[in-house]
């Protein structure tokens, strides 16, 4: 159900650290849980699973730049990206997921792109 990329522009940083110390603060009102497995954090919440994973592999930026020439979007030479994937039956991480998305968004630091759609998820 959910299949997004989250590529880091270049020049950027941003840290594992970070986005767990997101993540936390967007699930910390809800029913969720989160696990973390040093470039790994899990969101689950009754048969929900989120996953985000951090890839810095050498692919990522080749991958990234594919994703520009075939889409359009400004994803050229972002060297690494949070791959985040889950499956969500009855949207119980639906607003997770779109709450994280958005703060990544707000940081100015990325480029989201949905894999499913084809497109940004922010315009």
């Amino acid at each position: 159900m959910y299949d997004t990329l989250i590529m880091l522009k270049p020049e950027a940083s941003f840290t594992v650290d970070q986005l767990y110390a997101l993540v936390m603060e967007v699930v910390a009102s809800g029913e969720a849980t989160v696990e973390r497995d040093v470039e790994a954090i899990r969101i689950t919440a009754d048969s929900a699973t989120l996953n985000i994973d951090w890839n810095d592999d050498a692919h990522v930026v080749v991958e990234s730049n594919e994703i520009a020439a075939e889409f359009g979007v400004p994803s050229q030479g972002c060297p690494a990206r949070f791959e985040m994937a889950g499956d969500d039956p009855d949207m119980d991480l639906f607003n997770d997921y779109l709450i994280i998305s958005e703060k990544l968004q707000a940081t100015g630091k990325f480029v989201i792109f949905d894999t499913q759609e084809g497109r940004l998820l922010f315009n």
